[in-house]
């Protein structure tokens, strides 16, 4: 489907309206997607799991390319086409719930995490948290692709964008993505290809793993003490590395591992890298 009018008349038939309270914003170009699909990863897919099925028009397109498809949606009352679509594409699974209350990663085996792609069209107000959630809960996945509002694209990468400098756009999301890999900016999605039309366009990324053994494993092992360090180390913002995490009595562990590493004592958390982050949590944690 790659009209507006169709998919507006396909949206009648099931009654449904978006919400704006869960910040639904339906992508209902199906070739975009498919050029997208293309481009981004090396197709066909063995299992996927998408975030927001929505109207099915993201999902309709990983069916045709996966070997198993799961795909979860808050929204109920998208109910009844989710349920024509997966009866239309057998090897799809739609679950009605909220995705920020499973653990996502009791969803698929170890054997098919190991050949996972996560693919998603995030709210603006849903994007840090669903991006570390899945970094966290399903780290061992080939690739995660993601549709954003681009405003927030420098603030995931953490450079310099949105009348911002690298240095205010260097945040605990950002330093967390890192961790799981590199951050590749895809094509803008103009506003007119949504329905209904967002306030600005937005945007794809490609989030591909960090293919290091020992990073990515420590990735699985410690994701929850790695991720918890880095927040700590953003506490506050535009103060030390110090200052923050003496607000959880680590004042003097993090000066003894600045001293120990050969770093200023007034370091700042946006200065540190993915293995910085993950050798002061050894040292503070393990």
């Amino acid at each position: 489907m790659e009209n507006k009018q169709d998919f507006l008349t396909y949206l009648g038939q099931y009654g449904i309206e978006a919400k704006k309270a869960l910040g639904q914003n339906f992508l209902y170009d199906e070739a975009l997607i498919e050029r997208v699909l293309e481009e981004a990863l090396d197709l066909p897919l063995d299992n996927v799991l998408e975030i927001g099925s929505g109207a099915g028009s993201l999902s309709r397109v990983l069916a045709k390319h996966a070997q198993k498809l799961v795909s979860i949606e808050k929204d109920e009352s998208l109910g009844h086409l989710l349920q024509d679509l997966g009866s239309a594409c057998p090897n799809a699974s739609f679950i009605l719930t909220d995705a920020t209350q499973l653990d996502l990663s009791f969803l698929f085996t170890d054997d098919e995490k190991d050949s996972l792609h996560i693919v998603a069209n995030l709210p603006y107000y849903l994007t840090s948290e669903l991006i570390s959630q899945l970094i966290l809960e399903l780290p061992q996945a080939q690739a995660m692709l993601f549709l954003v509002q681009k405003d927030a694209v420098p603030r995931l990468s953490g450079v310099e964008g949105d009348g911002k400098s690298k240095s205010k756009n260097q945040g605990w999301i950002s330093k967390w993505i890192s961790c799981y890999g590199t951050l590749k900016p895809l094509q803008t999605v103009r506003r007119d290809k949504f329905f209904p039309e967002p306030n600005i366009s937005s945007q794809f990324i490609l989030l591909e793993p960090d293919m290091n053994f020992k990073r990515r494993n420590f990735l699985m092992r410690h994701g929850d003490l790695l991720l918890h360090t880095i927040k700590l180390s953003f506490g506050q913002r535009r103060k030390s590395l110090v200052n923050c995490l003496d607000q959880v009595g680590l004042k003097d562990r993090a000066l003894l591992w600045l001293q120990e590493t050969g770093k200023s004592t007034t370091e700042r958390a946006e200065n540190l890298d993915s293995d910085d982050f993950i050798s002061l949590t050894k040292f503070l944690f393990l």
